[in-house]
């Protein structure tokens, strides 16, 4: 009985070696698998590193064009200003030509009954 019971012992042991070697297998194959999502995680790390460096310079190109706006903006309103002034002077020109006309007129019609021909 002895001898039986060794065998199926011995049987037993090399059944559990075959499933841990299955699961040896099945721990290297993560282990590979870790490894490649380890680098991966490395490489998309070094590219966030990249995108937050360009996202920095952004923010300072976009301050610099905030500048730039403002100082369009100043510039925009003081072109529409002297636009508006413009249309005024151009406006009371126009009424002062017309009353230059009037007056020439009664000038002229005034010299001869004045003696001024």
């Amino acid at each position: 009985m002895n001898i039986i019971y060794m065998e199926e012992v011995i049987k037993k042991l090399e059944e559990h070696d075959k499933q841990f070697i299955a699961i040896n297998k099945k721990l290297e194959e993560h282990d590979e698998q870790l490894d490649i999502i380890a680098r991966t995680v490395a490489e998309h790390s070094e590219r966030l590193d990249r995108i937050e460096e360009k996202i920095d310079g952004m923010d300072a190109k976009i301050d610099d064009i905030s500048r730039v706006v403002s100082v369009l903006d100043g510039f925009a309103g003081f072109v529409k200003k002297n636009d508006q002034e413009f249309v005024l002077v151009n406006h009371n020109v126009r009424s002062l030509e017309d009353r230059v006309e009037v007056v020439e007129k009664d000038v002229k019609q005034m010299k001869p009954a004045l003696g001024m021909s």
